[in-house]
């Protein structure tokens, strides 16, 4: 595979300069199919993209998006470090994660490279997928999960490690939508510390709010820190979320099944906006 700057359109691009972050075409050598979901990933560096593992995923996305004929981009590189380390407090969220200083992790920039491709009128639906991650069969289609429901983002809990949690930011699914506009903006602008799920989760819960015009509200203590939010967040959705579906009005049989009582999907739950999927048990 061959990368194609996008600024200007189509130039070769070697990768070596990093001087300001680029969002970049990659060219698989196959046709595109203009009304499939886009797949999106994001390096900091050239050098991170072509470490052992990082190389051979970006190959094997490349090769899926060839073999079914989809547009694959990447963005390369990361602003300067007074603004990707840039605090700004919300009213549900404010950030007092110190475990790295005063740094954030550079991970929520995958934000900026949402809104990049929204600006382009002809694309639609993004996957975005971490750079470690492969793609098992080509029979797999993100057309598939967006033909689920008419919500404007799609994620899945992470069943490897660790406490159980809402929504892991390392695979989402976008349609292009006044919300996700807002959400992927408000995501990015809650940067806080060491993970980008920090400021994922605090801002899903305060998307929920907003939905109800404010009749469900919840406590932004837990979102301070992401060790506080780690282990506090899929309890306060197990909690809430049938609160929530009731005060959005929302019916349907996305209920998450017995979620409420094992902080674990077994069913797709839906929420205003968003369908929280269920992930499979490794080796599966």
């Amino acid at each position: 595979a061959t990368i194609a700057s996008a600024k200007p359109p189509y130039l070769s691009y070697d990768g070596r300069d990093t001087t300001e972050p680029k969002l970049c075409r990659v060219d698989h050598g196959g046709p595109v199919d203009a009304d499939k979901t886009t797949v999106l990933m994001f390096v900091n560096a050239p050098q991170y993209l072509e470490q052992r593992g990082n190389w051979e995923a970006f190959l094997n996305k490349a090769s899926y998006c060839r073999r079914t004929r989809r547009r694959f981009y990447i963005w390369i590189g990361v602003p300067p470090s007074n603004v990707l380390n840039a605090r700004v407090d919300a009213p549900w969220a404010r950030c007092r994660d110190k475990t790295r200083g005063l740094e954030n992790t550079l991970n929520g920039v995958k934000n900026l490279a949402f809104l990049a491709l929204f600006d382009d009128p002809s694309i639609d639906k993004v996957m975005y997928m971490d750079t470690d991650m492969w793609v098992s069969s080509e029979e797999i289609e993100p057309e598939a999960y967006f033909a689920l429901t008419d919500a404007d983002l799609l994620g899945n809990q992470n069943r490897v490690g660790g406490p159980k949690i809402p929504m892991n930011g390392g695979l989402v699914f976008a349609r292009k939508s006044e919300f996700t506009q807002q959400f992927f903006a408000l995501w990015w602008r809650g940067r806080c510390g060491a993970h980008d799920q920090l400021p994922l989760w605090a801002t899903l819960f305060a998307a929920w709010s907003a939905a109800t015009d404010g009749a469900y509200s919840f406590n932004d203590e837990h979102f301070k820190k992401y060790s506080h939010a780690h282990l506090e967040a899929v309890s306060l959705l197990q909690r809430d979320a049938m609160y929530i579906r009731q005060k959005a009005n929302m019916e349907g049989p996305y209920d998450g099944g017995n979620f409420s009582a094992t902080g674990l999907l077994d069913v797709p739950l839906a929420l205003p906006h968003v369908l929280l999927l269920p992930s499979a048990p490794v080796g599966s």
